[in-house]
């Protein structure tokens, strides 16, 4: 059940969350509300393990900066929020998560922060496909301004965190909530696969299927149906490659990516990213203090948030986060360990974290995304904080 008195001993925190994580409204400054936060880090008593990550937090933000600094780069708010804000957003979620009664409200806040993240984009797809009457936008870019567009890419980064909601088609529900977080998940994951869809964005196609597919496996492993689970994917993909070869409108999303294969960026080379991240790592390797840009290949970021964080920041920051990203796998881990965690929740979890870090690891996020990148912190705040609260794991037996 959900515990009405979470919502209202914290709505003005998670008003603040739901606005400053809507990106483009407020003319695209909405995230800068979520320094309203910031006295939250004055009133953190979260666990040992949660102190240290907000201090590498900080210094990942810190060593990050101070390269860009010392090139010249002006001391603005973007800088400053750097080194803030994914501090300010890892303990607001640990602080909310602390307060969670119940699996339900863990649920409800994880999903709720995600739509937020990806509301935009869907709205802004559909709004497109209404007044252009077309499903497929060629041009892979739409207005939000008389002199402004936002490209596939950026919406594509919008939507993924509603796409992981997909995977819970294949659920398993033991409660009334259960099943109707499910549809109300995989509903909000229908609109971010349209949106990419219509945007012809590739990344999100495959963000989709390994949902389906790492929650697939999930279910047919923990409950030990494989012989299921292998008819299940059998019959999934003779009917996904019957109705693109009969539906028309399907045939003209099919047209439309392959039109895109045959063009620069091929399937092959992921886009091109495989080169990109081997330009990467030759520029961390030289330039161990960073730089403005990539300098090698053609490429300006390396489409890749770790190996980004090393082609601007340099060496330090790049470690750090890779350090960071292993703390966050630990907490992961022990989620899936976790008796008192329902199978459902842990295949969300999953679910979301296979999608993160799979968006995360094709695309500049820290430069591209800035809400998807704090997504990031959020998520492991609360995943942190559930695997510590014990009032939570009480409640949950």
């Amino acid at each position: 059940m959900l515990n009405s008195n979470f919502i209202k001993n914290n709505k003005i925190v998670l008003v603040i969350l739901c606005i400053g994580f809507i990106p483009a409204i407020l003319r695209g400054y909405s995230y800068y509300l979520l320094v309203l936060l910031f006295p939250l880090l004055f009133q953190f008593k979260g666990s040992k393990y949660a102190t240290a990550n907000i201090a590498l937090i900080f210094l990942f933000g810190v060593s990050y900066v101070i390269p860009m600094w010392l090139r010249g780069v002006p001391i603005n708010s973007a800088t400053i929020f750097m080194i803030i804000m994914p501090a300010i957003v890892y303990a607001t979620s640990n602080y909310l998560c602390r307060r969670i009664q119940n699996e339900n409200e863990f649920l409800v806040l994880l999903l709720a922060i995600a739509c937020c993240l990806s509301s935009w984009a869907i709205f802004m797809t559909i709004q497109d496909t209404i007044t252009t009457g077309k499903l497929i936008n060629v041009t892979r870019k739409i207005e939000e301004g008389e002199n402004a567009a936002r490209a596939a890419t950026g919406y594509g980064m919008m939507l993924a965190s509603s796409i992981a909601g997909i995977g819970l088609f294949f659920a398993k529900q033991e409660t009334i909530f259960q099943k109707c977080f499910r549809w109300v998940a995989i509903i909000i994951s229908i609109g971010g696969l349209f949106g990419c869809i219509h945007l012809v964005n590739r990344t999100g196609i495959v963000l989709v299927l390994l949902s389906l597919l790492v929650c697939l496996l999930y279910n047919t492993f923990i409950n030990r149906k494989v012989v299921r689970g292998v008819l299940i994917a059998t019959v999934l993909c003779i009917g996904l490659l019957y109705a693109f070869s009969s539906m028309e409108f399907l045939q003209e999303v099919a047209d439309s990516y392959n039109a895109r294969n045959e063009g620069a960026g091929s399937v092959e080379t992921g886009g091109g990213r495989t080169e990109l991240w081997g330009d990467g790592i030759t520029h961390i390797l030289n330039y161990p203090f960073g730089a403005d840009k990539l300098r090698y290949g053609r490429g300006y970021y390396a489409h890749n948030m770790w190996l980004d964080a090393g082609v601007i920041g340099g060496w330090f920051p790049f470690i750090l986060l890779i350090v960071m990203t292993l703390r966050f796998l630990g907490s992961f881990l022990r989620i899936q360990k976790n008796k008192q965690i329902s199978q459902f929740a842990k295949m969300y979890i999953l679910s979301l974290t296979t999608v993160v870090f799979a968006q995360a690891a094709v695309e500049p996020v820290i430069q591209g995304s800035f809400p998807f990148f704090l997504f990031f912190f959020f998520f492991w705040g609360l995943i942190s904080g559930m695997t510590h609260n014990k009032s939570y794991l009480t409640h949950n037996k």
